[in-house]
């Protein structure tokens, strides 16, 4: 378990080809030395027949959907889609089988934190700073990163400019991680990690490190600068939502350092923008003012517009680029991108939020938010609830909701920006912080356990 994420940003391409086998594996190994785990495992009736419900709903939208887009230049296959849909689900229960068997106690709990603040350490040194020189213009490190991007880099079809030179980072000189390209990077640490980093600074814990300021400050500061040299919106809002919910969930003492820290950072942000030319390229370029955000933008657009034609089913998963491309505001096609990429392999979902509900319609969007909107309640309760105690009970426990808490802010501002979300390290970050919320109130079972 300790190995959870170590560091699965690392390894995301090999978790595409063999994360089921993995995790499966790991699964089928732990329940043969404990076969009395095997109901943990085994979700609800309720639960069961909500998924089950959800694929017909998904198989009826891509039969409705499949006589349109098989007009498009690369027709989308029902099978292919319809697998996608199921490996999804199956993603989603393994994660939960994993965390229902190996977070059981506090003790899980810290060295899952643990080790993943060692694996993003390592991942730092071994990918993350490597690539930052090179967007700085130290190409000392190009062969070295090129060669790593070899093997573990994603990258999305079709997409030569983005791996000319042989990676990402070296092409674009943009940090990205070994992702497929920057946003997506900068989601991933804006979800992830940095939430981790900033809940354990406000619940002062002590617990997964002795001295925990002297590990965590840097981390934070250093992830914020990673952020800036993804050199993209996503990742300049990202370190935007994170301060703003860090000022929000701090307490008044920490609140006033924060300010102060955040007007030293504005002070010293604007002299970078004003003398350093690097900076002020940044800024301008995917901030004050930013290009090329037609595809974007249009997009977006498109999305609203399929998802307004297809409100109750939506299209289905993986039939919605077929519909864009018919919904797009034609302004927003004057571009190389649209023209040699999209118009030809498909228009991709680039908003997270319109996506989904785009491509599953309100039959299944509606009780997913008011699933998702009593967990947030419950959450909030809970963590207040630690809070209005004064000296906390369980440093760690409070810390990782307000990690959590963070999380989902996050999450539910950037997914309008964000894409590419069905990550096997989002997917065990999220379900170890629902085991949080039950082995936080273990004793009085004022959240009961949900199978």
């Amino acid at each position: 378990m300790q190995f959870l994420l170590l560091p699965l940003t690392f390894l995301s391409k090999f978790f595409d080809v063999y994360g089921f086998f993995l995790v499966f594996l790991v699964i089928l190994w732990t329940l043969f030395k404990r076969p009395e785990d095997i109901p943990k495992i085994i979700p609800s009736w309720k639960t069961f027949i909500f998924w089950s419900v959800m694929i017909l709903f998904q198989f009826l939208a891509m039969l409705l959907s499949f006589p349109f887009s098989a007009k498009a230049n690369i027709p989308i296959g029902m099978f292919k889609s319809f697998s996608l849909i199921l490996e999804e689900v199956l993603m989603i229960w393994m994660v939960y089988a994993f965390s229902k068997l190996f977070i059981v106690s506090k003790i899980d709990a810290v060295k899952f934190i643990r080790w993943a603040i060692y694996g993003y350490i390592l991942y730092s040194f071994l990918v993350i700073v490597p690539e930052v020189f090179i967007t700085l213009g130290f190409h000392f490190f190009d062969g070295y990163i090129n060669f790593l991007a070899s093997i573990f880099e994603t990258r999305w079809t079709g997409r030569t400019d983005f791996y000319g030179l042989g990676s990402y980072a070296v092409t674009q000189g943009r940090v990205n991680g070994f992702e497929g390209e920057s946003p997506v990077f900068a989601n991933l640490l804006g979800v992830v990690y940095i939430p981790i980093f900033i809940g354990l600074i406000i619940g002062k814990d002590h617990s997964v490190f002795k001295k925990p300021a002297f590990i965590l400050w840097p981390l934070v500061i250093f992830s914020m600068v990673f952020l800036l040299m993804a050199k993209t919106t996503t990742g300049i809002l990202t370190i935007i939502f994170l301060y703003i919910s860090w000022l929000f969930f701090s307490n008044s003492k920490d609140r006033r350092f924060l300010l102060f820290m955040g007007i030293i950072g504005l002070l010293i942000i604007g002299c970078s923008y004003i003398f350093i030319n690097p900076v002020h390229t940044i800024l301008n370029q995917f901030l004050f003012q930013k290009q090329g955000t037609s595809n974007r933008i249009g997009g977006t657009i498109g999305l609203i517009l399929t998802f307004l034609s297809k409100p109750i089913f939506g299209t289905g998963q993986g039939f919605a680029g077929y519909f864009i491309n018919e919904n797009v505001p034609l302004w927003s096609t004057h571009n190389w991108e649209y023209q040699y990429i999209y118009s030809k392999l498909g228009y991709p979902v680039l908003s997270g939020l319109f996506g989904a509900f785009a491509q599953y319609g309100l039959v299944i969007m509606v009780p997913f938010l008011f699933f998702f909107s009593k967990y947030i309640f419950n959450l909030s309760a809970k963590r207040k609830h630690y809070f209005n105690l004064g000296v906390r009970r369980d440093d760690f426990y409070f810390s990782m909701l307000n990690s959590s808490e963070i999380t989902l802010f996050v999450i539910i501002f950037s997914s309008i920006l964000s894409f590419d979300l069905f990550k096997w390290s989002i997917f065990f970050i999220l379900f170890f912080y629902w085991r949080i919320m039950y082995l936080s109130d273990i004793k009085n079972k004022k959240f009961p356990e949900i199978n």
